[in-house]
């Protein structure tokens, strides 16, 4: 935003245009409409890292170690 408008990033040359719809509701993810969006995510524990990124655990996985899918 730029000045109250949106103003486009000039490294992305070829972007659509701006569209604004209306957000949405899921009631069983805590969205709803007149709710804020901190209200939201602070009493969430899978999104917790947004509040508080320090109590993020972070692994290193040894090279050549295969992942789970």
């Amino acid at each position: 935003m730029g000045g109250g408008v949106w103003v486009q990033n000039p490294r992305y040359p070829a972007v659509p245009p701006v569209r604004m719809i209306a957000a949405g509701e899921v009631p069983e993810l805590g969205i709803r409409h007149g709710r804020g969006i901190y209200a939201m995510v602070s009493q969430r524990e899978d999104l917790m890292y947004l509040n508080t990124p320090e109590k993020v655990v972070c692994y290193t996985i040894p090279a050549g170690v295969a992942l789970p899918v």
